[in-house]
């Protein structure tokens, strides 16, 4: 039969743990939480980012044109903080990319460009099918292409 003290110490390692373990992750969430479209991404962000647009050319929304259509390109947008809201069926594996609580990065091929946003299409693996996602104008952060 275990003694008080050493359940006791136990239970309280235990919740030490969880106490760290939940303090760790909340600061994270606080730091994007309310953050406004437009806003400067945190360097962290920025550098997940950066390694995923490489080898790429940012390109301001307005200087898109009709013959970025079809370019393989990374755009990154500010989402509400449960997520992108995207019809089913699910993106192909790496399309869209969560980073933080409210941004986003969506890779594929610009299938169109409006004046409220652009769609960004990718290929299912192993099928003739594609799925598209498009991104409002409003959110977008950054639209980077392949030269």
């Amino acid at each position: 039969m275990k003694s008080e003290d050493q359940s006791g110490c136990g239970w309280r390692c235990v919740m030490a743990v969880v106490i760290l373990i939940t303090a760790s992750g909340c600061k994270r969430e606080e730091a994007d939480r309310g953050r406004e479209p437009g806003a400067p991404l945190s360097p962290e962000i920025a550098a997940a980012r950066d390694a995923i647009v490489s080898g790429m050319q940012a390109v301001a929304f307005d200087e898109l044109a009709r013959g970025h259509i079809g370019s393989e390109c990374v755009v990154t947008a500010h989402t509400p903080p449960a997520g992108p809201s995207i019809d089913p069926p699910p993106p192909p594996l790496g399309m869209v990319r969560r980073l933080g609580q409210t941004v986003a990065i969506y890779r594929g091929q610009i299938e169109s460009i409006s004046g409220g946003g652009l769609t960004i299409r990718a290929p299912y693996p192993k099928s003739d099918q594609s799925k598209s996602i498009e991104v409002l104008r409003a959110s977008i952060e950054s639209v980077h292409v392949a030269r």
